[in-house]
């Protein structure tokens, strides 16, 4: 889910947690494996992708995130390999909320997610955010 969605996964279970419980049911598979994980430039934004198929130098590509119809070959000019940016604990950042960015402070970062605390307000508001809300402080 960090690279698909930015988002972080936990699961926890108490005890009394019945093991054969049904979470939910899995879906129908994919159109076929996923080769790597990818960012492929679309409008001047680089996207999370997975790469389907590669053939005469193009890469077949799913956008994390979107079904099918968004599915195309792109050249390698718009293609890159998917690194996870991390930013040192410490470091100044902004973090997007209800589209206003605000100054924070890395706690911790984990496979392209960070843990923040804003400046000048309380632990209750530190959170997980994903790239898309996080951005070097200038």
């Amino acid at each position: 889910m960090a690279f698909a969605e930015g988002q972080k996964t936990t699961f926890t279970a108490t005890n009394g947690f019945d093991a054969r419980l049904t979470l939910a049911a899995a879906g129908p598979k994919n159109d076929g494996p996923v080769r790597r994980r990818l960012e492929v430039e679309w409008q001047g934004s680089w996207w999370p992708a997975y790469e389907l198929q590669a053939r005469g130098g193009k890469t077949y590509v799913r956008y994390a995130g979107y079904g099918s119809e968004w599915d195309e070959w792109v050249g390698p000019e718009r293609v890159r390999p998917y690194k996870a940016r991390q930013h040192p604990p410490g470091a100044a950042v902004k973090v997007e909320w209800e589209g206003t960015w605000w100054p924070a402070r890395v706690l911790e970062g984990k496979a392209g997610l960070h843990f923040i605390h804003y400046d000048g307000y309380g632990p209750e508001w530190d959170e997980w955010v994903g790239p898309r809300r996080l951005r070097v402080k200038e």
